[in-house]
């Protein structure tokens, strides 16, 4: 019996040492795995947060343009006489920037934040058909002299 026993213990031994570098390997390997999964999942929120920056960049342009041509109009529509084809050379620059920055950068904004800014993205866009709107009726208004320009366009602009 004690020859059987000094025969079957480095076997055992052996056995259990594999077990425990097994054991340990499996540990390791679930370790990484989920250290892996966690890097993806920042990679994934830092690529929507940089889209996201992207396009508040955009819009940001966009504003401005907005703020500069609401300006010169403004200017306009309280001059005596009707606007110049000059001044609406410093108009008409702003509002293209304008347009042609707002629509990427609010569907920028709809693929990188998805639906939880879909309402403000909504109200946004009702609020650019709206802007359409009195952008034309200022359009009209700033052709004819300050007497003739109707008072709702003035106000409302």
């Amino acid at each position: 019996m004690a020859g059987t026993l000094r025969r079957l213990t480095p076997r055992l031994a052996s056995r259990e040492v594999g077990a425990l570098v097994l054991a340990l390997a499996l540990a390791c390997l679930a370790l990484v795995g989920n250290e892996a999964v966690r890097s993806w999942q920042l990679l994934v929120t830092g690529q929507r947060v940089s889209a996201v920056n992207a396009a508040a960049t955009t819009l940001f342009g966009a504003v401005d343009a907005m703020q500069l041509e609401r300006g010169r109009i403004q200017n306009a529509l309280l001059a005596a006489q009707p606007v110049t084809s000059a001044e609406l050379g410093r108009i008409l620059p702003q509002r293209e920037a304008a347009e042609a920055a707002i629509g990427p950068a609010l569907a920028g904004l709809a693929r990188a934040a998805g639906p939880r800014l879909s309402d403000e993205i909504t109200t946004a866009r009702r609020a650019l058909e709206a802007l359409a709107a009195a952008r034309r009726a200022a359009d009209a208004a700033m052709q004819r002299p300050r007497g003739e320009r109707p008072e709702t366009v003035l106000r409302d602009w």
